[in-house]
């Protein structure tokens, strides 16, 4: 599966000066890491308090990534 593609299946279209039609993987990592995209709001590393907006990824499914990430390194 490729995971760049899965945004775009979701309605989503990358803002790419070159035209590309894919997020790319830097821009992917960053959402996989980012807490606001499971719906929370995160300040200095705290998080401070839940979102108003609806998550985009599933709070598992970030927590999965996480430990993926960190066997890797």
């Amino acid at each position: 599966m490729d995971v760049a593609r899965l945004p775009e299946q979701g309605g989503c279209a990358p803002r790419s000066k070159r035209g590309s039609p894919v997020f790319g993987q830097k821009t992917v990592r960053g959402m996989l890491a980012n807490r606001f995209y499971i719906g929370d709001i995160v300040y200095k590393g705290d998080i401070v308090a839940a979102g108003l907006h609806e998550p985009v990824i599933a709070r598992d499914l970030l927590q999965s990534v996480q430990d993926v990430r960190k066997k890797r390194r």
